[in-house]
């Protein structure tokens, strides 16, 4: 029995054939299992796509054999990249929102000072990720003594096999992701990034992501200049013939860090409101704005902000560090054609996702990071309060000028992770039994609440100003948690839009009728933040004010809901279709082409 067993030990069937295949299917399942919250099996994954990815492991590892020449050590390798690339995808993915993509590795210094704030722990799923590795290494030292000083090939041979092998690997990748006849399209984010890894396969999506990482390969499905001279022709005819308005309110615009209402996922028992204050907020239009992730991805949020360019156009990318952001059109640079003078301020780092170049290129006037804050105060060991920014910001604002004045301010206060403050700390306290995510979520709830109290204070400050002011206030993202403690009955549609979206609202000291606008993307905030205040809005943020009323919600290149909140897509051949898609016409013209300039120019 134990000679039979050496054989089966020492055949080359075994060690060739069979063991990287298994090897290439646990690599594949553990890449599905790094998106989590979706089936690693997902039932919507085709068979085609299964083999393709299950192929694509499979020979890389087959090159990895043929280069090292020994076949135990190759696996080991491929092992090892493997484990370390989803455990690093799950964690990232988790905490940051978005996968692991290239443009996130070279801000590996932002990287690591957003992720040291968070406690890693193990959970179902990267568990089962470290029992495939457990188990790949297993199969390694089972094949290490039987093989060890066997070459794979003679030398000849790992030529041949060499040139075969790269040419069945670019075979694969052609047909399965650029022919015509691929098992995937070429934008196939519906959804959220995760969802169609599960129907796609995460190398698929890395595919994708990469080859859209960079901005002059972007490319738009039907993109049409005649359509956007035929829209702005319309509305320069629909406009009507009104004097300019004469006020120009200052305006404060605040994306506020991860100020999210949980309540909209799960239904909770504290002991104390936490957002008290925000809903009884008066004289206010309120609202939830719809970014483009979830748990995270706030340079995302802050650049769709800021320039009213969805970031659906292009998934996966920091635009911060992936676009040119000179001369791009912006909140910024449309306040300044109008005599306004700009202020943009983040209380952290200003190397965090190249905001020291960000800004600059957006045009702000006055740029301030976290040095020129003055006694930015800490919640226990949560640092840079909102109320301390707060002071900052008013004190800037009380710099005398002749010109109105808009103010961008970034928080950082409720930055995860939620588990840095003893638990005495926590003000908050949930009743649920929330399992392992009730301490994170008092301490977040606790957080939130300081938030919602220095709100109120800084409305109280502008109530006395002598100047005409709009103050907006939204969340980035919400906690990376809420999806762990969300309401099972809520379906994935739903989830998803709810799950990404923060409270928004918009006040001024000189009165406004309360309204609920419901749900909008973020697109939209700038452009219904400066219809509110009454200045003049370039024909791009004219459109988005009108499409907004007829397609509130733009999810993604291929999802959208109308007035009545029903999701559809370009698939159903909707008249909405066009209108959207004169939207994305406007935003890649601009990006790609840097056309259409009389698009982002004052109206009036």
């Amino acid at each position: 029995m134990r000679e039979k067993i050496n054989r089966i030990l020492h055949s080359r069937w075994l060690t060739l054939g069979v063991a990287p295949l298994v090897i290439a299917l646990i690599s594949f399942l553990e890449l599905q299992l790094s998106v989590s919250r979706i089936p690693f099996l997902n039932a919507d994954m085709s068979v085609v796509a299964l083999l393709w990815n299950l192929l694509f492991c499979w020979l890389l590892l087959v090159l990895l054999m043929v280069a090292i020449n020994r076949a135990h050590v190759a696996m080991l390798v491929g092992s090892i990249v493997s484990f370390c690339l989803a455990i690093a995808n799950y964690y990232v993915l988790l905490f940051h929102g978005a996968p692991l993509t290239l443009p996130l590795l070279k801000n590996t210094a932002t990287a690591l000072d957003v992720l040291d704030t968070y406690r890693f722990t193990l959970d179902k799923y990267s568990g089962m990720i470290l029992v495939g590795f457990v188990v790949a290494v297993g199969i390694v030292v089972l094949l290490w003594k039987p093989n060890r000083g066997k070459a794979v090939l003679t030398n000849k041979r790992r030529v041949w096999v060499a040139l075969c092998g790269v040419a069945l690997f670019a075979l694969n990748l052609y047909l399965g992701i650029f022919s015509g006849m691929a098992f995937k399209p070429k934008s196939s984010m519906q959804f959220s990034w995760a969802s169609s890894a599960g129907k796609y396969g995460f190398i698929a999506m890395q595919m994708e992501s990469h080859f859209q990482e960079n901005p002059f390969t972007l490319t738009l499905e039907g993109y049409s200049e005649e359509e956007v001279l035929t829209a702005y022709d319309e509305m320069v005819a629909a406009k009507p013939q009104t004097p300019s308005a004469t006020q120009q309110p200052d305006i404060i615009l605040i994306l506020n860090e991860c100020f999210y209402d949980l309540e909209q996922v799960v239904d909770l028992d504290t002991n104390v409101d936490p957002l008290a204050h925000y809903y009884r907020l008066d004289n206010a239009i309120k609202g939830y704005a719809v970014g483009s992730g979830e748990g995270g991805g706030t340079n995302r949020s802050e650049y769709e902000l800021l320039t009213s360019v969805s970031t659906s156009l292009m998934p996966n990318q920091t635009p911060f560090l992936t676009l040119n952001l000179d001369n791009h059109a912006s909140v910024v640079s449309l306040l300044e054609q109008q005599g306004y003078e700009t202020y943009g301020a983040h209380c952290a780092r200003s190397a965090n996702y190249n905001r020291s170049y960000g800004y600059p290129a957006l045009g702000f006037d006055h740029i301030y990071f976290d040095r020129d804050f003055e006694d930015l105060q800490s919640y226990g060991n949560r640092a840079n309060t909102d109320e301390s920014a707060y002071k900052d910001l008013i004190r800037w604002y009380e710099t005398p000028t002749d010109k109105p004045k808009f103010m961008y301010l970034l928080t950082y206060q409720n930055h995860g992770g939620w588990e840095q403050n003893p638990a005495q700390l926590d003000t908050v306290q949930v009743q649920n039994d929330l399992g392992i995510y009730t301490d994170q979520t008092n301490e977040y709830l606790s957080s939130l609440r300081l938030s919602d109290e220095a709100l109120v204070d800084l409305l109280a400050y502008f109530e006395t100003v002598d100047r005409p002011v709009v103050v907006c206030m939204l969340g980035d993202h919400g906690p990376s948690f809420a999806k762990n403690i969300a309401d099972p009955s809520i379906t994935e549609e739903e989830l998803t839009y709810r799950l990404k979206s923060t409270p928004m609202v918009l006040w001024s000291n000189y009165g406004l009728a309360n309204e609920d606008i419901g749900y909008i993307s973020l697109n939209y905030v700038v452009p219904k933040l400066l219809q509110t205040a009454g200045v003049s809005l370039s024909p791009f943020y004219q459109y988005q004010v009108e499409l907004m009323e007829r397609v509130p919600v733009i999810m993604s290149r291929n999802v959208f809901y109308n007035a009545d909140m029903q999701m559809l897509t370009y698939t159903d051949g909707t008249p909405l279709s066009q209108d959207v898609q004169n939207y994305f016409n406007m935003c890649y013209g601009h990006i790609k082409h840097d056309s259409f300039p009389f698009m982002f120019e004052p109206m009036e």
